[in-house]
């Protein structure tokens, strides 16, 4: 009953919006705006292809060459029938030749297998569906015979092999044995008949995994079975009101969400976007966020949820996020749908998730990956839906979809996914290719077709060509890689005719020669009551840092522009800063700006605690009088102007951002490698100088109070300036200095060096 309520609503809804579009819902309006809206379906012969997420079908709807590439290149969906990924064969007979013991590996093989499958794939396929404890003793079990093992006993085995051996990108040969293995356990347990909750947790394993080489209909539809499986199971029915325990109540719950939340990828992947009723009317609770080892068979009842991170916390923000995705699609079907409405549902969103990651340790792996993920995953959300809703109620017009604005989110979306090399995340790198980003890539194409001219193509292509060289050159199968490749063929083609070559941008050398990411640092540069500032980059980082920290801070970003700043605020704000946020106009090379930006600040503040400042390049400079001016005297002439406000603090501080380029001794003794700009490390050791001789100056003054100078080295971040290739996020940048502004006065020495690295605070020598 409910979801013919429900299919009624949304015909209702869609009905609404036809007639606020004016299209005529006798389905003679043949309209782009039409067919995206009552979803596209593409002839292919006999076997028809649909599509109804409304950017696809909007992009399908308006460009005739990608429907005819679709409806002729049907082959190309298909994984060979002699590959390792090809899923057809999950469904065999059984064979009476082989059994299924017989594809065990050795048992080294086996337990490193396992041990893989624990440290580098469980967190990354979906949901946690195993229990550890009770887990590892099935699995040792099997290893140690495996020829009197269960047969679901050992297709879970099979599928634990399998995913870790495409973790670990190991040989085909390989895959094939754990894959037959698989089909024959299934088979001669006669699974389809006789389900278990074993073998289905090693189907969804097996399914997850094998989305990184085989992202064709045929997994999504197994998902299908999969979940048709869990319901004669029970699973679609809470265990308590079943009578079970609470161990075995908990399993299947995560079970059961892992299941039903594997189709919130349908839009992006397939271009099919419905609402799933399982979601939003399922009356299983949710996991708990605990670990495996706060529960056993035995238990009486669950133990209270934990407020740090467990191995589930992953698990909780991936169902947070599905809930919200079903709840969108529900709103955005309603009558009017409101921007208003969006935003609430996205808020909501990103507080559940902050708190879960409030007490994230983000210098551990599992919980980096947890919180790195989460963060984008929101701002993917963000972005996607309010592109879908734009189309919903605008859909006759691109005006307010292909903007600049929008473009330049989407950027910022994928760069920090393709240009991101972190070393505590490489072990899960392999994961990329099971989640391609189809939805802001096929924006940015778009954008592209629309505005090839753009001042930021060049900028748009270098991030194009890095997601196909990641993550979608590798074929996978599926019908949206047809529409995105023929997409970009459209923008090269235009791209071609404006005169531009093959190549975009930046090379690779030219990436490496950015040898510290502060070299493109722009925008920022100090801090108030605690005066800090930056729309990016590390200063962006530090005002994310101390504003979580000292959150009864009032923080003054300085910016060059005033969009900037109020478009940093924004930001700021709504991923949960609280603090007080300023902003003044600063361009640190021009003497009138800084002396209105003193006025302006003596006026609204009449005082300043600490003092930030940065090098401000935003591009690589060729000359060196323009390198030292913006690294040394911009520095000492910004420090001159606000020295009476400092004064006017009971501890004035000024930061300066400096590099371990500047350090003579490291020089010296030949720990640092060359590098292409000597200027850079000329001008950071000439800052490093005037920190000192400020110092000195300070310290033979009879004026009070005494101003503490300090030069910090934030080490290598990952920024847009220097393509994402620091080894370090920006966050962890500006731990060092937290660490200089949570120190008491007098305990750490004026006039020093220092950095935070991997978790030590150490002072660098000049």
């Amino acid at each position: 009953m409910a979801g013919r309520i429900a299919a009624l609503e949304r015909s209702l809804a869609n009905a609404t919006i036809q007639k606020d579009l004016g299209i005529n819902s006798t389905g003679s309006n043949n309209t782009p705006e039409a067919q995206s809206l009552n979803g596209f379906l593409v002839q292919q012969g006999s076997s028809d292809q649909y599509f109804n997420e409304i950017l696809v079908a909007r992009v399908i709807g308006q460009e005739k060459d990608i429907e005819t590439e679709l409806s002729t290149s049907s082959d190309t969906q298909t994984i060979d029938s002699s590959s390792a990924f090809d899923t057809r064969g999950i469904l065999s007979c059984p064979s009476h030749n082989q059994s299924a013991p017989m594809f065990h590996p050795e048992k080294a093989v086996a337990i490193d297998l396992w041990n893989v499958y624990l440290s580098k794939v469980e967190i990354c396929i979906g949901l946690k569906i195993t229990h550890v404890p009770t887990d590892e003793i099935r699995v040792y079990s099997t290893i140690s015979d495996p020829l009197h093992a269960k047969v679901d006993d050992l297709a879970f085995c099979y599928s634990i092999y399998f995913a870790a051996t495409v973790a670990s990108d190991s040989q085909t040969a390989q895959l094939h044995r754990y894959k037959s293995g698989l089909e024959q356990a299934f088979a001669q347990g006669d699974f389809l008949n006789s389900p278990t909750l074993t073998g289905l947790r090693a189907l969804a394993i097996y399914l997850s995994a094998i989305r990184v080489h085989n992202r064709g209909k045929a997994v999504w539809i197994l998902n299908g079975l999969a979940t048709r499986i869990a319901e004669s199971l029970g699973l679609h029915r809470d265990g308590a009101k079943l009578g079970l325990s609470c161990f075995d109540s908990e399993l299947r719950r995560r079970l059961w969400w892992h299941l039903i939340t594997r189709d919130s990828r349908a839009g992006e992947d397939y271009g099919l976007d419905d609402p799933s009723l399982l979601i939003s009317t399922s009356d299983v609770k949710l996991p708990v966020n605990i670990d495996d080892t706060d529960i056993y068979p035995e238990a009486k009842e669950l133990p209270p949820e934990k407020a740090g991170w467990t191995g589930m916390t992953f698990s909780l923000v991936n169902i947070n996020l599905a809930q919200a995705m079903e709840k969108l699609k529900t709103v955005s079907t309603g009558p009017n749908p409101s921007e208003k409405e969006r935003k609430q549902i996205i808020q909501e969103l990103r507080t559940r998730i902050h708190n879960r990651l409030e007490k994230c340790n983000p210098v551990t792996p599992h919980q980096r990956l947890t919180v790195h993920c989460s963060e984008f995953l929101l701002q993917k959300l963000d972005f996607f839906t309010r592109q879908q809703w734009l189309l919903l109620r605008h859909g006759h017009s691109s005006d307010m979809i292909e903007t600049e604005e929008t473009l330049l989110i989407a950027l910022n979306i994928l760069e920090a996914r393709v240009f991101g090399e972190d070393p505590f995340l490489a072990q899960f790198s392999w994961a990329k290719k099971a989640h391609p980003q189809y939805h802001v890539t096929l924006y940015i194409l778009w954008y592209l077709c629309f505005q090839p001219e753009s001042p930021h193509a060049e900028r748009a292509w270098r991030a194009i060509d890095r997601i196909y060289a990641q993550e979608m050159s590798a074929g996978g199968g599926g019908v949206k890689p047809i529409v995105i490749t023929a997409l970009k063929a459209k923008a090269e083609g235009l791209r071609k005719n404006l005169g531009f070559s093959g190549q975009s941008g930046m090379e690779e050398t030219d990436v490496q020669a950015l040898d510290h990411p502060l070299r493109f640092f722009e925008g920022l540069n100090f801090d108030e009551q605690v005066f800090d500032g930056a729309n990016r980059g590390i200063g962006y980082a530090i005002v994310q840092a101390i504003g979580t920290r000292l959150p009864s801070s009032n923080i003054i970003l300085a910016c060059r522009t005033k969009d900037a700043a109020e478009e940093a605020i924004k930001s700021l704000h709504a991923g949960g800063i609280t603090a007080q946020l300023d902003y003044v106009e600063l361009d640190i090379e021009s003497d009138a700006s800084i002396e209105a930006a003193v006025a302006s600040l003596e006026r609204d503040y009449g005082r300043l605690d600490e003092q930030q400042a940065s090098d401000n390049l935003s591009d690589i400079r060729s000359a060196s009088n323009s390198c030292f001016n913006n690294l040394i005297t911009s520095n000492a002439i910004m420090t001159h102007a606000f020295s009476k406000l400092l004064k006017k603090s009971s501890w004035p501080r000024v930061i300066m951002i400096s590099s371990t380029r500047g350090s003579m001794s490291k020089t010296v003794n030949k720990e640092l490698p060359p590098v292409a700009n000597i200027d850079y490390c000329v001008s950071k050791a000439g800052l490093n100088m005037l920190t000192l001789h400020l110092q000195a100056t300070e310290n033979n003054s009879d004026s009070e109070p005494k101003v503490t100078f300090w030069t910090v080295n934030p080490g290598h971040c990952a920024t847009a300036f220097n393509g994402y290739r620091g080894k370090k996020d920006p966050l962890e940048g500006a731990e060092v200095i937290m660490k200089l502004l949570e120190s008491k006065k007098e305990e750490i020495e004026p006039g020093t060096f220092w950095q935070y690295e991997n978790g030590s605070f150490d002072q660098i020598p000049w």
